[in-house]
């Protein structure tokens, strides 16, 4: 079943051109991973399709209907995405529990089932420790990690992420692949 479909997706910038003539089709439970070297337009893609940035022109449909991005439809399907970028933001100074929970409530994810997921999540991503601590103490690769639980947190359809594994050491790259894999199902 096709979740999202992006059909000749283009973007210019005065005369440049940044995307040209992209298509590409997400389907349920499949993964795609969107290569190209650094300047390709992959960030550019994402962020047109989650509604960040505008494009010259393109269809861009999910569950077979095109997205208007200015309708109120479109807050609804946008809690059905997971984002991860690549610099992720946060609220320096808030603990990490506190950041997860405030971005949980933007998804509608009640309390029980937040914390539920977050303590699985957590454990998984050897993390749980340092929910409570401040996430301007932590490392690239622990504020990739906390990236990742608020992009999966309320398990959402379509996850995007850019350059998710940045900062992470070896070990742990694998265990978030194996945690893709199982989200995806």
């Amino acid at each position: 079943m096709k979740i999202l479909e992006v059909s000749n997706l283009n973007k210019k910038i005065g005369e440049k051109t940044i995307l040209n003539n992209i298509s590409f089709t997400i389907e349920k439970g499949k993964v795609l991973a969107y290569l190209g070297h650094n300047g390709a337009g992959k960030t550019t893609t994402m962020r047109i399709v989650l509604g960040i940035l505008d494009k010259t022109k393109g269809i861009i449909k999910y569950n077979g209907k095109e997205i208007d991005y200015n309708s109120k439809d479109f807050d609804e399907i946008r809690k059905r995405f997971g984002v991860m970028l690549d610099t992720p933001a946060f609220y320096n100074e808030m603990m990490a529990y506190e950041n997860l929970k405030i971005f949980a409530s933007l998804y509608g994810l009640e309390k029980s089932l937040f914390d539920e997921r977050l303590n699985y999540l957590s454990e998984y991503l050897e993390i749980k420790y340092f929910l409570n601590s401040k996430v301007k103490t932590f490392s690239k690769g622990m504020r990739q990690k906390i990236s990742f639980i608020r992009a999966v947190i309320h398990y959402p359809e379509i996850v995007f992420m850019d350059e998710p594994m940045s900062g992470v050491d070896p070990v742990m790259r694998v265990k978030m692949r194996d945690l893709i894999e199982k989200l995806r199902d």
